[in-house]
């Protein structure tokens, strides 16, 4: 107790001999501005307090590769560098990359928010607090990783973000707030947490490249609009811990193919306005546990699904079965062929896969997580040997 006495009055008595100009002032230090925090001493680091990255107001905007360092000198001492502060990048558009140190714990709101020209930067794992748009609108910014000290998605993180393809979620990650990742046009699969409770209003509005969706079983609640206009989705799960689904959650998402709801009691889907969770009822096959069939029947807005079966009832969950009408035939290997020439692109030949939560590929023949010419030439062995399914997925 003594010990830690002294070095307080010693972090005291440091402070008095600092200049008050430089106490509350900003300062310079190889091209990036730093305002100083006082909330932590250790004089036997030399380090008496902690940094800040601010906007430099005036002098223009940061531009090219920016470094941060983890240290930096100040009035004969060093500061840690912990926070990117409010607007400290704000539309700086000549900016290209950010490079920051495993010193950053905060990065506030608006932090990078229209660098047009931003393609990377790294959130070390220090950081455990993101606030609201701090990237939106960096329409070339194309990969991001949320480490795990993270919890929560704010407002408008990643909006208009449309050229964002590589999004890794925190493992600890439990809401994914208002227009988190509206615009994303380029974003075509993401794999939201098992810790995640919350999607919140617009969430996922307009990723109309987010191809197929699952929702986990963690998750409680979808809020409205949060997946509104997503036009390329082909097949979504919805976990089993849902229990409501708010308007328009899915309205405009008219390619849809397959949904699976695995809650046993059918969710809530509170109406607003007159805009209904989903905007088309006659094209996707609804999957719902065996045991639920009739209640989901039943329900005044579920019951308007066209086709509603049991999860068990799946058709296609033989690998081969590219077209999903019960046999192995000519027209699937056609099917395979295509998407080999798209590159492997097998968007549309995916289906879910209830019992795992993700998605069986059904053009991939022979299971190596790719669809190539040996995936073509195990179909056809397989037709010639009497049309048997390649592969029944457990």
């Amino acid at each position: 107790m003594k010990n830690a006495l002294s070095t307080f009055r010693l972090a005291l008595a440091i402070m008095a001999l600092l200049p008050s100009s430089a106490l509350a002032g900003g300062f310079y230090y190889e091209g990036v501005y730093y305002g100083v925090l006082h909330d932590f001493f250790d004089t036997s680091l030399g380090v008496y307090g902690h940094a800040r990255v601010v906007n430099n107001g005036s002098t223009g905007c940061y531009s090219g590769d920016v470094v941060i360092p983890e240290l930096v000198p100040y009035a004969d001492y060093f500061l840690h560098v912990t926070t990117i502060g409010k607007d400290a990048f704000n539309y700086c558009n000549d900016l290209t990359s950010v490079t920051l140190p495993n010193t950053i714990t905060t990065i506030e709101e608006t932090a990078f928010n229209g660098c047009s020209n931003l393609k990377s930067v790294n959130i070390p794992p220090s950081v455990t607090s993101i606030g609201q748009s701090v990237f939106s609108y960096c329409p070339n910014l194309t990969a991001i990783d949320i480490p795990d000290g993270v919890t929560s998605i704010n407002y408008g993180t990643f909006w208009g973000c449309t050229k964002l393809k590589d999004v890794k979620l925190s493992n600890n990650i439990t809401y994914i707030g208002i227009h988190s990742f509206s615009g994303c046009d380029s974003l075509s699969e993401i794999t939201l947490p098992g810790s995640l409770t919350t999607i919140a209003y617009e969430a996922f509005s307009g990723c109309d490249n987010l191809k197929h969706v699952t929702i986990p079983d963690s998750v409680t609640s979808i809020g409205p609009c949060a997946f509104r206009a997503c036009t390329g989705m082909k097949s979504l799960i919805i976990g089993k811990g849902v229990t409501i689904i708010d308007y328009y959650a899915f309205g405009g998402c008219n390619s849809l193919e397959d949904i699976v709801c695995k809650a046993i009691t059918p969710p809530a889907m509170p109406s607003s306005g007159g805009f209904p969770q989903f905007t088309d009822y006659d094209t996707p096959v609804l999957y719902v546990p065996a045991a639920s069939l009739e209640a989901y029947r039943a329900s005044e807005y579920w019951g308007k699904f066209n086709t509603i079966l049991s999860i068990e009832e799946i058709v296609g969950k033989h690998k081969g079965d590219v077209n999903r009408d019960g046999e192995i035939n000519i027209a699937d290997t056609n099917s395979v062929i295509e998407v080999v020439i798209r590159g492997g692109n097998s968007g549309h030949t995916r289906v879910p896969d209830p019992d795992g939560g993700g998605w069986i590929d059904l053009a991939d023949i022979n299971d190596d997580g790719e669809v190539n010419l040996a995936d073509v030439n195990a179909l056809i062995s397989n037709i010639l040997s009497n049309n048997q399914p390649c592969d029944v997925a457990n």
